[in-house]
């Protein structure tokens, strides 16, 4: 009895490990692990610069002007991304790999008190579905999620918003949003909280049934 349970067992391990194998192995030759399982690939990303990794010179101070001097890499904007600073708030796009969750840059804030915000928008709705957005940071203090309304004479906050303190370790931030039925643009906004210091990356948009908006930036 003993062996047969025994010889029972083995075969099972040896049907679960070639199952795995199998999936591995469609992982590796399709590069995408949901087809290996049969699974619907997730949303695409509908933020075509989601790490901050193309950037262009801000535009030049009076004084940097006359001095002929250049900004300083790190002071790089994102291209396409609204970033504002109010008080004593200030804002880096640090090109440095150690700093970022992937690649070489990432969003920085950091202040004592003051206001900094990062938006992206207007995004076209073409239905009536739940939007999911995520991102990471880590840092000191709070970053919260919001969106406005894109209308034709004025930006309007919508009420929700989703506060995240931060800590250490890079963490996942993440909120499903649903907008007013009239709306057909929005923008995405993601601002400080009182003293900061905080790094903002990989910002993910999502929306089922929907396909790449083909937004700039591509390069």
């Amino acid at each position: 009895m003993n062996d047969g349970r025994r010889q029972g067992q083995a075969r099972h391990a040896v049907i679960g490990r070639r199952t795995v194998a199998l999936v591995l192995c469609l992982v590796v030759f399709t590069g995408r692990p949901w087809r290996a399982l049969g699974a619907e690939p997730p949303p695409p990303n509908l933020l075509p610069n989601p790490s901050f990794e193309l950037v262009e010179p801000p535009m030049p101070s009076t004084e940097s002007a006359a001095a002929g001097t250049p900004a300083s890499p790190d002071l790089y904007l994102p291209r396409t991304w609204n970033v504002h600073t109010q008080g004593a708030m200030t804002w880096q796009c640090p090109d440095d790999a150690a700093q970022a969750y992937t690649g070489s840059r990432c969003a920085h804030f950091k202040g004592e008190n003051g206001l900094g915000t990062l938006r992206y928008g207007p995004i076209p709705v073409p239905n009536d579905a739940t939007w999911h957005v995520r991102f990471r940071a880590r840092g000191t203090g709070t970053i919260v999620g919001g969106a406005y309304d894109v209308l034709p004479r004025e930006w309007r906050r919508l009420p929700n918003a989703w506060p995240f303190s931060l800590g250490p370790d890079w963490q996942v931030c993440e909120f499903d949003l649903n907008l007013p039925e009239e709306c057909r643009q929005w923008l995405l906004d993601l601002a400080t909280q009182g003293a900061v210091q905080a790094w903002i990356d990989d910002v993910l948009v999502t929306c089922p049934g929907m396909v790449d908006l083909d937004l700039p930036p591509r390069e």
